[in-house]
This record gives C-alpha cells, structure tokens and sequence, in this order.
C-alpha cells in the first residue's frame, strides 16, 4: 500500500461516515452536542485529505477539500492554513494571500483580533516565496 493510501483511505471513511445525518428527527441536547462532534471530525477529515491530496500533487482536489473545512467553519485557522497551502502547493500565491486577507478581515470585524502567529508566518512564507 503507498504511503499516503492508508490517511486517505482514512480520511474518505471518516469523512463519509460523519457526513450522515445522526438522528435527524430528534432535538435533544446530547443529540445536538453529538452532531457537532460529528461535524468537527468530518472537517478533521477534510483536513487530511486536502493534505494528502496536496502532497499527491492533486492540487484542485485539496484545494476543494479545504474550502469544505473552511466554509464549515469560518473561524477555523487550521482549515484556513490548509486553504493557504493549499492553493500555494497548486502555484497560486495571490490566492492563497487572498485567503488570509479575508481570514484577517473575518477576524477583525467579528471578534476584534488578529489570525494567530502560526497563520501569520504561513502568509508572510507564502508572501516571500519565490
């Protein structure tokens, strides 16, 4: 098996599995309180796969992959640090600066701060990159 089939094997179930609705007629609190569970692992998954997919070279299929994260969740500088790489790996610099910019401006106007030093660094690599 190559060295990258086992994450993305992983990652695909994992990210099929979580995307089924759980319990869908029922609004419980730990019903809710599992569905969000279920939504942080399938963006966990997406994670991997954009990952794998950019080390595969499958520069449009991570990109996609993301993006999912990052729509899903806004907020998420992890997703958004794969976005980044993402496109960076596929040679598209100014989409991936574009990414932070709106990262920035999210962070900015929703909560009064600034994306995380990591985030940061991954622009200012990104940004100096020949």
């Amino acid at each position: 098996m190559a060295p990258t089939a086992r994450p993305r094997e992983s990652g695909s179930v994992a990210a099929a599995i979580t995307r089924q609705p759980f319990l869908p007629d029922e609004e419980h609190p730990w019903v809710h309180q599992q569905r969000a569970q279920l939504q942080r692992l399938w963006r966990r998954a997406l994670l991997v796969l954009s990952a794998v997919s950019r080390r595969n070279g499958e520069h449009e299929l991570g990109i996609q992959h993301a993006a999912d994260a990052l729509s899903a969740e806004p907020f998420d500088e992890v997703a958004c640090q794969a976005l980044m790489r993402a496109h960076a790996a596929a040679g598209n610099r100014a989409e991936a600066l574009r990414v932070f910019a709106n990262c920035r401006k999210l962070f900015r106007d929703e909560l009064g701060a600034e994306p995380s030093e990591q985030t940061a660094a991954l622009f200012l690599g990104i940004l100096r990159a020949d």
